[in-house]
Parts: C-alpha cells; structure tokens; sequence
C-alpha cells in the first residue's frame, strides 16, 4: 500500500541581534511497496538452435513496466546469481544453458523512475536436460 509522510523540518538561525529567524521547510511524498510477482516458474526447454533454455513465467503486476531478472548456476547448494536483464514483459527465455546443470532464478518489480523502486524477489530453480 502507500503510505503519505510529511517532514518537517526547521532551523535554529539567528539574526545578529540573536533574535530567532522563523524557518520552516514542509514536503510530502509517497512511499509504495511494489508487489512482488507471483507465480514464477523456471521450466526448462530444448530448443534447435541452442542446446538447452529455461522459460520464465510469472503473473504480470498492474501497472509495472519493467522487471528484474538475474540467474546463475546454484553451486554446492547456494544460488550464484551472476547475469540479469530487465524484461517490459511477464515473461523471459534464458538461452544457451549447459546441459544437466541446475539454475536459480529470480524476478521482481522494478520502476526506473524517480526515484527508483523495486519489490522483493520471487525465486525458482530448474534444471536443463542432457
């Protein structure tokens, strides 16, 4: 939801005299917790040109124009993310993949605008085929 904040903010200037100057500074702004996207998926596909991809779906948020991916391969356990891209769709394939290797997965909301936000991320694994 948002979450409407004013801040008031005043100084404690003096004249030379040591009178007391009124200053006050009033500013309101919106903060927004972006949703998180929903059913993500990382299914993993074979394709003719390059060996092995996986498919990213997710549910679309309303009203966001960009997302966040970023992938890698999951070593001894831990998700290494290493690459990521920033789709305007609620879908993605990451291409040329090596074979019978596990990959992590991550997407979440992002606006580029001012000033930047972006939600928590959704996460999947998949592993491609031999």
């Amino acid at each position: 939801g948002c979450l409407a904040t004013t801040v008031n903010i005043s100084t404690k200037v003096k004249d030379a005299a040591g009178n007391s100057l009124a200053s006050a500074y009033t500013s309101s702004f919106t903060t927004e917790d972006l949703p998180i996207p929903t059913n993500f998926t990382a299914i993993s596909v074979a394709e003719f040109a390059y060996p092995w991809a996986i498919q990213l779906n997710w549910d679309a948020v309303p009203g966001m124009p960009r997302y966040n991916i970023g992938w890698g391969k999951v070593v001894s356990g831990a998700r290494d993310f290493r690459s990521s891209t920033n789709p305007t769709t609620n879908s993605h394939k990451v291409r040329g993949l090596d074979n019978s290797t596990t990959y992590c997965f991550r997407v979440r909301s992002f606006y580029d605008g001012s000033p930047t936000k972006v939600s928590d991320f959704a996460y999947d694994n998949a592993t491609t085929g031999s």
